[in-house]
């Protein structure tokens, strides 16, 4: 679970996901900013926790364009160990424009240490994905982020539900420069164990989904998926 990120939107889901956190060593948890304080209590009174704590900024939406991107947050979430900034889809230029003004703040007022990530809203209804193309683009005129994440969303149709959708997202964020990944969407052990290796370096989780792939892998499910995988391999090798 060392690469496993778990997303928090209610109160009473912090005090488990921060305890699995902390348990299974988990990089971070994602919280909205008004949860940030109870999120750092709850890993306050666990004093050897090593997992960060990641505000999601302009979720559900990512519609507050360049400076108003952070309207609303309160002065403590701005000490998070990093942002999650649902990007502003627009057309290129404007999204130019809001990278490089996130891009000075950061440098301007932000530790160094500080994550910056960008989330793309990959498979959301609300978004045209013919844009995503001119995104990632515009993500080339600034520094990199610490990772883009490829959705803020958790769940996703079933026609998502498989480890080549998400792959194929995945090559295409990363076609003009590799940058790590982080991927979201119906996250289960099958599709962690297929999607895997370099650019991707992180997975978004519910507690629920976290917790079922653990559970996954104390009933030894691994051997047996690792074996299934091999298997559907093996026939797309005999069908090339």
């Amino acid at each position: 679970m060392l690469k496993t990120e778990i997303d928090v939107t209610k109160m009473n889901q912090l005090p488990a996901a921060a305890h699995f956190a902390h348990k299974h060593k988990c990089p971070a948890i994602v919280v909205p900013p008004d949860l940030f304080r109870v999120a750092f209590l709850a890993k306050a009174r666990m004093p050897s926790a090593q997992f960060k704590i990641i505000a999601a900024i302009d979720w559900p939406k990512g519609t507050n364009f360049r400076q108003d991107k952070f309207r609303g947050v309160e002065t403590e979430t701005m000490s998070a160990d990093g942002f999650e900034i649902l990007l502003t889809q627009r057309n290129y230029r404007d999204m130019v424009r809001e990278l490089k003004y996130l891009e000075k703040l950061f440098s301007d007022y932000f530790n160094p240490l500080i994550e910056c990530r960008y989330v793309l809203g990959w498979f959301a209804q609300d978004r045209d994905e013919e844009q995503f193309g001119d995104m990632i683009k515009a993500i080339q005129e600034v520094k990199s982020p610490t990772l883009i994440r490829t959705t803020h969303l958790t769940k996703l149709p079933a026609a998502c539900n498989d480890a080549d959708t998400h792959l194929e997202v995945a090559n295409e964020i990363t076609k003009p420069k590799r940058i790590p990944i982080k991927l979201s969407g119906n996250m289960n052990f099958r599709i962690r164990l297929k999607a895997k290796g370099d650019p991707i370096s992180r997975y978004a989780c519910t507690l629920e989904q976290a917790e079922k792939m653990e559970q996954d892998l104390s009933n030894g499910a691994l051997e047996e998926l690792k074996n299934i995988v091999s298997d559907e391999d093996g026939k797309d090798e005999k069908n090339v």
